[in-house]
């Protein structure tokens, strides 16, 4: 099932009941929330930043579509009269996709122990892909996140942005790809290379110098 948000894209939602493995007790239901990219204008938001006076610690604009998907979500599990002790939640995301996917479990897991609780929180996981940074927040590493996972590519400016200079990282553990300092980069990115030519058309790019223009600029 398609789940529609306002103004900021929309998150594919789907939810089944499965057979406990326990004899005699309630089935679970189990939900997946996957959340595209940008799609038009919405990659005007990405730089809908919090000013450096702002409390807030989460990005602006990957905060308001977060909230828009959840608040879909909550409907979606309301409607299904889904049991939230007896509910697991998965949650993926690429690009800003995958920056939403990252507030929104986090959300979730802290709303576990409230009465807003659409899941416990030891049955909310995340993983996104190529995310930006999406939050400032300081307990953004906190045990009660282990369940996120961001995994990311050193060569994609996308996941450097907004700068960690700036405090700016996401929610969880981040798992980094093979970077141009491995020590086989050479022999698996021409072979990445190759495949990404033969899928897309187009040739794949890795400019160190953008990189570095990128790290002087988080210094200044």
């Amino acid at each position: 099932r398609r789940i529609e948000t306002a103004r900021h894209g929309d998150a594919a939602a789907g939810g089944s009941s499965s057979s406990s493995p326990v004899t005699g007790s309630s089935p679970e239901t189990l939900v997946f929330v996957g959340i595209r990219g940008s799609y038009g204008a919405e990659w005007v938001s990405n730089f809908n930043l919090p000013d450096a006076a702002s409390p807030d610690a989460d990005h602006r604009g990957f905060k308001t579509a977060e909230q828009e998907v959840a608040q879909a979500l909550e409907r979606y599990l309301d409607e299904i009269g889904a049991d939230p002790a007896r509910t697991r939640i998965l949650v993926t995301g690429h690009s800003r996709g995958g920056a939403i996917a990252n507030l929104l479990a986090a959300d979730l897991i802290d709303r576990a122990d409230g009465p807003g609780a659409l899941a416990s929180a030891d049955a909310i996981y995340a993983y996104t892909f190529a995310a930006p940074c999406a939050t400032r927040a300081d307990d953004r590493h906190d045990p009660r996140f282990d369940n996120i996972f961001n995994v990311v590519n050193e060569a994609d400016i996308v996941t450097q942005l907004p700068l960690s200079s700036w405090g700016f990282g996401r929610y969880g553990s981040t798992i980094t790809l093979p970077s141009t300092v491995s020590a086989d980069f050479d022999d698996s990115y021409a072979i990445v290379q190759t495949a990404y030519q033969r899928n897309t058309g187009y040739a794949l790019g890795c400019d160190e110098d953008d990189f570095a223009t990128l790290s002087t600029f988080g210094s200044t």
